[in-house]
């Protein structure tokens, strides 16, 4: 009887659980590799919106003590450092950005910032969004609505 006991404490797992078990894991790894990319590629979307509207807000303020957006030669850059030669140089009370650089979007692109806009009468700023590419579907931009 102590023997029987002793044996089955022991006991290892079977060649069928053991297949059982990395089917499961096969299958839970299958389903990880496509929802991860698309959840991936979403928060860089959220990101880059989040990224537009604080650009806007600091703009925003860039014309409220200067009285006008940065012109298109000035660029986000006048965002971050007083811009040579503008006629109000002096109201100038930035970083209107913090940190006091001029962001990428999330794929490491430029935003492409247009004064005046063609969109909006002061500014149109966008990302050309994963291809690189402005006029494509995936381009996000500020004169088009958000989703909440």
């Amino acid at each position: 009887m102590y023997r029987r006991a002793h044996s089955r404490r022991f006991r290892g797992f079977t060649l069928t659980e053991l297949l059982v078990v990395m089917v499961i894991i096969v299958l839970l790894a299958g389903v990880a590799v496509t929802y991860v990319p698309k959840r991936i590629e979403e928060a860089r979307v959220a990101k880059t919106q989040a990224e537009i509207r604080t650009l806007e807000s600091a703009l925003s303020q860039f014309q409220i003590r200067m009285g006008d957006v940065p012109t298109q030669a000035e660029s986000l850059e006048a965002l971050v450092t007083a811009p040579q030669g503008n006629r109000n140089v002096d109201k100038w009370n930035g970083p209107y950005l913090n940190p006091p650089v001029v962001p990428q979007d999330a794929w490491g692109n430029p935003y492409i910032y247009r004064a005046p806009g063609s969109h909006n009468t002061d500014f149109d700023l966008l990302s050309t969004g994963k291809d690189g590419r402005e006029g494509t579907d995936d381009d996000i931009t500020s004169w088009e609505q958000f989703e909440a």
